[in-house]
């Protein structure tokens, strides 16, 4: 008699996370080309990955889980160095290697946005959605999650925060979700569909002008 096997509890997870990631992608999919939709897929399986899976709304009990393998086995994935780093954001961004320090400073383990403010746009409003496009894609390539904060700090540091009404901005910015409360301090923000090509537009524009 043959006994069937079964998938390991790291396999089984493996493959909801895949599924959980390409699920998120489902409400824009008829907004974009298939091409859009998979980049789009890549980068929150990468993010769902590096940063576990229950950052981005995964069932609490996945969390308990024994690891699949040993610290030993281990992969090292991990973007160490800031080479890897900005070679990261270039892939996520569409952009040359040597055009990403134009934009981010990635020196450190987490990416910090510094535009040229003159090249950003004039209205307060589309400043402030350019900043969380691109806050948001330069941490998503780094598997970081994003949330409201770093989206406050960044534009105050363009000063470009006291002009608008930081929240309620924030619920009109297309392609893009957020997460929490609306009175949260620190809201997850994460990019949607035509948010990852409006991201990538934009970069690509900021460093050609």
């Amino acid at each position: 008699m043959t006994t069937a096997s079964h998938p390991s509890a790291e396999a089984e997870r493996l493959s909801r996370i895949v599924a959980d990631a390409w699920s998120a992608t489902s409400p824009v999919a008829d907004e974009v080309d298939q091409a859009t939709r998979q980049a789009a897929f890549k980068l929150v399986l990468e993010t769902m990955l590096q940063n576990g899976a229950e950052q981005l709304g995964a069932p609490d009990e996945w969390a308990d889980e024994p690891p699949g393998q040993t610290a030993r086995e281990a992969l090292d994935d991990a973007l160490a160095t800031e080479v890897q780093r900005t070679d990261a954001v270039a892939t996520a961004l569409g952009l040359e290697y040597g055009d990403v320090g134009a934009l981010f400073d990635l020196s450190a383990a987490e990416p910090v946005l510094h535009v040229n403010p003159t090249k950003l746009a004039p209205d307060d409003a589309d400043v402030l959605r350019e900043i969380t496009l691109l806050v948001c894609i330069g941490r998503g390539a780094l598997g970081l999650a994003t949330g409201t904060r770093h989206i406050r700090e960044a534009a105050a540091a363009h000063d470009r925060l006291d002009a608008v009404n930081f929240n309620a901005e924030m619920e009109r910015i297309p392609g893009i979700a957020l997460r929490g409360h609306s009175d949260s301090d620190n809201r997850f923000v994460g990019l949607r569909g035509a948010g990852f090509e409006a991201a990538g537009d934009l970069a690509r524009r900021l460093v050609c002008e």
